[in-house]
């Protein structure tokens, strides 16, 4: 009877040894799954951190290419205003000039028509014939209207009464 005994006990811990193996092997087996998942989420996390770096020089990048956009940019709009300003200097002081010499003009203008005035004075105290002398001063004052020179007027009024 003891050996049976015995043999009930070997039997009894054969059978506490596999369901310690069993739990054993699960308890294994779930380490082994915890590990695999941490592997997996530390993968995870050094590919976020790459991507991360990655993006990171990318922002980078674009910011430094966006800071060279802008310094040519700046420096052609820079180069273009002082275009600008040249050509506005040169405008105003072909302006000044254009104003003196409007107001040239006008001199030259109001000394032909104070001439004009005096010419037909003096024809029409000589010839006393105001009908052709009126259409004379007429004519003459048409003539320098279209800003002749005082010196085209004289030669041109020369040819008329030779």
């Amino acid at each position: 009877m003891m050996h049976r005994i015995d043999d009930i006990n070997i039997l009894l811990r054969s059978k506490q040894l596999t369901f310690l193996q069993i739990t054993l092997f699960s308890a294994m087996q779930s380490v082994i799954d915890k590990m695999k998942a941490l592997e997996h989420v530390e993968k995870y996390v050094e590919k976020v951190k790459e991507d991360s770096a990655n993006g990171e020089l990318e922002i980078l990048a674009k910011v430094e290419e966006m800071k060279q956009i802008v310094a040519r940019t700046k420096e052609a709009n820079d180069m273009h205003a002082g275009e600008v300003y040249g050509e506005k200097a040169i405008l105003a002081t072909e302006t000044r000039e254009l104003q003196s010499r409007l107001l040239s003009l006008s001199e030259e203008r109001d000394k032909s028509l104070s001439i004009l005035d005096e010419v037909f004075k003096t024809y029409f105290l000589v010839f006393q014939n105001l009908p052709l002398f009126l259409t004379l001063h007429a004519c003459l004052i048409a003539i320098t209207r279209v800003f002749l020179s005082p010196s085209l007027f004289f030669s041109s009024l020369t040819c008329i009464f030779l």
